[in-house]
């Protein structure tokens, strides 16, 4: 039967009497109250714009292109898919492909984050972190070279661990440190640093890996100021600080101890390191012997090395110099007997081929240091119910591993 319902314009109402039962709705109405839905859902969402639109309207910093912090809360969980070359950065070409493929808004029709993002939310730009004990402080001369400290409430002096952020050596911030993982840290007696370095539009490597170094020497050198044990410091971090950490716990130690600088003859080594998403190599030859599909031609690695994006690694010629630094670059280069022990968190959904967040580097670790009877745990983040658990086991292993347990 039709019946009548609340205008709306050109829209019929098609409804249908069960025998002996309530008024439903049809099959075909039941399609347009899907659409209808649907609609209103982007519309409130302002999800619906041209890729070239979308682009704009969140171009903060007007280099016509958006990194994750422009990118809007609602979108966020589908940056890593729209970001397809993994610079960094969405651009109007990447925006337009996603959409073709998935013929609607820029989150795919859900603007809301999947209940597994929670993590993801705690790392945003936008969470509330609490004041640091020293904020701001420079450890050298570069206007990047700042850090910021969190010292545990209780038990100084305490194990340390050290968060360096990720963004394809091009972007981020100390920020992105986890609320959850601050909290649960300063709860269990471990004293929280989390730092900044210079990008590539400014230094080209080592001068990531330096910055990094320095900053963990220099706050060795106020250990006995901020209530800090140097002999057990942690390193963590996402992607690009993922890799700064496994480059820092394998490398031979950078200290200089003839230095007539108190800061340089400082420690660089460390206790365990705790990488999420991570690459255990920065060279593209060996990364495409692991990874499926293009994740070797992504255009930070070539901006690392200081080369143009046009750089080809099949075809243009690796000179003696950027082939020593290549190498020099890759944290497994640098792995021995004597490295510390890895608990690796990789995401199932960039498990994919061409994804330079792929779990066949932790794979790949892991072979390497179990030949060398090193200690390297490896997970999925669907191994974990929730990131509650994630964490906790996370903690377990930071607490063992510097001595907390023992300590309590």
């Amino acid at each position: 039967m039709e019946a009548k319902c609340p205008p709306f314009p050109r829209v019929r109402c098609l409804l249908v009497r069960t025998t002996n039962g309530p008024i439903i709705p049809s099959p075909a109405m039941k399609k347009l109250i899907s659409l209808l839905l649907a609609c209103i859902t982007i519309a409130a969402s302002a999800a619906q714009p041209s890729p070239e639109d979308f682009v704009k309207r969140n171009d903060r910093n007007g280099d016509g292109k958006l990194s994750r912090e422009e990118f809007p809360e609602w979108a966020k969980s589908k940056f890593d898919v729209i970001d397809t070359d993994h610079d960094g950065f969405v651009t109007v070409d990447e925006m337009r492909a996603f959409l073709a493929k998935q013929g609607g808004a820029a989150n795919g029709g859900n603007p809301a984050p999947p209940a597994a993002s929670g993590e993801k939310k705690q790392n945003g730009p936008n969470q509330t972190l609490p004041t640091p004990t020293h904020a701001d402080v420079s450890y050298g001369p570069d206007e990047s070279n700042v850090l910021d400290f969190w010292q545990a409430p209780a038990g100084a002096p305490n194990p340390l661990l050290v968060m360096i952020h990720g963004g394809g050596f091009r972007m981020g911030s100390k920020s992105q440190m986890s609320a959850a993982l601050l909290q649960q840290c300063l709860q269990s007696g471990i004293s929280v640093a989390s730092i900044e370095y210079r990008f590539t539009q400014k230094a080209p490597y080592p001068a990531q890996m330096m910055d990094c170094a320095r900053a963990l020497q220099f706050i060795r050198s106020r250990a006995g100021e901020w209530g800090i044990d140097p002999k057990r410091v942690a390193s963590t971090g996402g992607s690009a600080g993922a890799g700064i950490s496994l480059w820092l716990g394998f490398h031979k130690d950078l200290a200089d101890p003839n230095s007539t600088d108190p800061v340089a003859r400082e420690s660089t080594r460390l206790t365990c390191i705790l990488p999420t998403n991570m690459q255990c190599t920065y060279d593209p030859r060996v990364i495409k012997t692991l990874i499926p599909g293009n994740a070797y031609d992504v255009s930070a690695i070539k901006f690392l090395y200081g080369l143009p994006v046009t750089f080809n690694w099949d075809k243009d010629t690796i000179s003696p110099e950027l082939d020593a630094k290549i190498t020099d670059a890759a944290p497994i280069t640098h792995l021995t007997k004597d490295a510390p022990p890895v608990y690796a968190v990789s995401a199932k959904a960039n498990d994919v081929p061409g994804n330079i967040h792929n779990a066949n580097f932790a794979r790949h670790l892991k072979k390497l240091m179990d030949a060398l009877g090193i200690e390297c745990v490896i997970h999925m983040d669907s191994d974990f119910a929730t990131p509650q658990a994630s964490l906790e086991d996370k903690m377990a292993f930071l607490n063992k591993h510097l001595g907390v347990a023992d300590q309590k």
